[in-house]
């Protein structure tokens, strides 16, 4: 079984039985584009869990917090309670921040 792909846990595109099994991933270019682009900023530091950040836009003071998963972001902490984060672009925009 050398040289096959067994994961039972692929995406629907596998087919009903996995008869599918071998078909190329058909991911979209812009998709994958969407992935490599990162926004970073200064945001302002509201809390912090052990696999969460809560960060609110600069611009807005009163605005709502943002939880970001600390899994998918980079973060360091700046001065004057701020943070720098790098974040990917698909979840800035599914979080509002963009």
């Amino acid at each position: 079984m050398s040289g096959r792909n067994l994961n039972l846990f692929q995406d629907d595109n596998r087919g009903r039985f996995g008869d599918n099994e071998y078909a190329p991933d058909v991911r979209d270019d812009a998709e994958e584009s969407e992935e490599a682009e990162t926004l970073t900023g200064e945001f302002v530091y509201c809390d912090e869990r052990p696999a969460a950040l809560a960060v609110r836009d600069r611009k807005k003071p009163s605005g709502p917090w943002v939880w970001l998963p600390k899994s998918k972001i980079e973060w360091a902490h700046a001065s004057g309670g701020n943070v720098e984060i790098k974040i990917p672009m698909w979840l800035a925009k599914q979080k509002g921040l963009v």
